[in-house]
């Protein structure tokens, strides 16, 4: 009796083990692959970004329905415009945004 006992215990033991194993392979993986974008695509999306250095970038936003052109660089996010667009194309709006603040 007690041989059958352990026997369970030790398969138990070996069934969670394997499912922890797959676990952590499945969150490696949902990392690695940026498989998370449901829960980052809430409220926000990028529409375009450009870099203008090698830690420095430029990025077009949509948040809450209005469009944001934010300055990332090390240790600082500045908004830099605000502003309705209706374009379809998102290079032909970023470009758009970055004419309309470089002549006013």
């Amino acid at each position: 009796m007690s041989h059958t006992f352990v026997s369970q215990g030790v398969e138990v033991m070996s069934v969670t083990l394997a499912l922890g194993a797959i676990i952590v392979l499945l969150a490696f993986f949902a990392k690695r692959f940026n498989l998370n974008k449901f829960s980052t695509q809430r409220g926000f999306q990028v529409l375009s970004q450009q870099s203008i250095g090698p830690r420095e970038k430029i990025l077009l936003l949509n948040f809450s329905g209005k469009n944001l052109l934010v300055g990332i660089v090390p240790g600082a996010i500045t908004l830099l415009s605000e502003t309705e667009l209706s374009h379809s194309d998102k290079k032909e709006a970023f470009s758009y945004v970055l004419k309309k603040e470089q002549v006013g």
